[in-house]
């Protein structure tokens, strides 16, 4: 049982851990417990995000570090 919730992040053009296999992570989770979300231009990101970007890319401190810095703070493990 998942007690706490659950942030997923996927970059578009993620290579290593594509979309379609976090997505499979989010989708056995409770939905009330997870967010996800794709790094994407589409989705309104500075970039369309690979593995690497979200951790080091040009735009993690705009598009990344402030989503996981929300989720922290909104209580993300109530």
């Amino acid at each position: 049982e998942v007690s706490r919730d659950v942030l997923l992040l996927a970059g578009r053009f993620d290579r290593l851990v594509a979309p379609d296999r976090v997505i499979y992570y989010a989708e056995a989770l409770p939905a009330s417990r997870v967010q996800f979300e794709v790094l994407s231009r589409a989705n309104g990101a500075t970039a369309d995000y690979g593995h690497l970007d979200l951790g080091v890319g040009d735009g993690a401190a705009i598009d990344v570090y402030p989503r996981i810095i929300s989720f922290l703070q909104d209580g993300g493990d109530e």
